[in-house]
């Protein structure tokens, strides 16, 4: 059983270095906030998701690509 580290920063908190999801209020704050290689969602998207469908609800901010990097 894999166990996520969530944490829920609201307006003017810093997120949990730990954490493993990030749960802000708006879209906006979770896309501008996230760090690169966390996963996140917002508040509108965890209450609208279908319980199966809560996956759907979380996305990952992906790490910027480096040029030159070797694949």
């Amino acid at each position: 059983m894999t166990r996520w580290v969530i944490d829920a920063p609201r307006i003017g908190e810093e997120p949990a270095p730990e954490a493993d999801l990030l749960i802000y209020p708006t879209r906006e704050d979770a896309e501008q906030k996230t760090p690169a290689g966390k996963r996140y969602t917002w508040d509108l998207a965890v209450i609208a998701a279908r319980p199966n469908e809560l996956r759907n609800a979380v996305k990952l901010k992906r790490m910027p690509e480096m040029k030159g990097a070797v694949r």
